[in-house]
């Protein structure tokens, strides 16, 4: 199964808009129930495990994990493969698949989340899937977010600042 995620720059950016209009599309598949699923969101936990579980094995010299096993790179995409599992999980009950198999279904299965923190991990964790980060003006996101659920203007023009800067390192 191909995987593509939807990264809104804030909330209020279109993240729903886009994904049902994907999912519209015979081959896509959306991921149900969980509709939003911020796996990047805490994601520097998973690079701070990854980082001293690896180094713990390289203290093991007769291991090799660079050449035995994988490089530290390689490591958090391994981790990162679990957690796509996790997102086909509702397509496979009890080792019975729902809909089609998994690993061969040619559709897209595509999650979002309006935020873009954790960023600068997601290829290092998905190196295979694709990404769709959505930047709607600021002026139109705060406005939004001020009607629909009551947060300042200040506060959300600099959560919009913050994430714009976020995409930017990202480049």
């Amino acid at each position: 199964m191909k995987h593509c995620f939807i990264l809104g720059i804030t909330t209020r950016s279109g993240t729903n808009y886009l994904y049902n209009l994907l999912n519209l599309h015979p081959q896509t598949l959306g991921r149900g129930l969980l509709s939003e699923d911020f796996l990047l969101h805490f994601s520097k936990s998973l690079q701070n495990y990854k980082d001293q579980l690896y180094d713990l094995y390289r203290q093991h010299p007769t291991w090799d994990v660079e050449n035995n096993i994988c490089t530290k790179k390689e490591f958090l995409g391994f981790l990162g493969r679990g957690l796509l599992d996790y997102l086909e999980s509702p397509y496979i009950k009890n080792g019975v698949v729902k809909v089609g198999s998994a690993a061969t279904d040619p559709r897209l299965l595509i999650t979002k989340t309006p935020s873009v923190r954790g960023l600068k991990r997601f290829f290092k964790l998905f190196p295979k899937a694709k990404l769709i980060i959505l930047v709607r003006d600021g002026r139109s996101v705060t406005e939004s977010g001020v009607k629909s659920f009551s947060h300042s203007y200040e506060s959300l023009m600099q959560r919009w600042v913050q994430a714009a800067n976020t995409i930017i390192e990202f480049q």
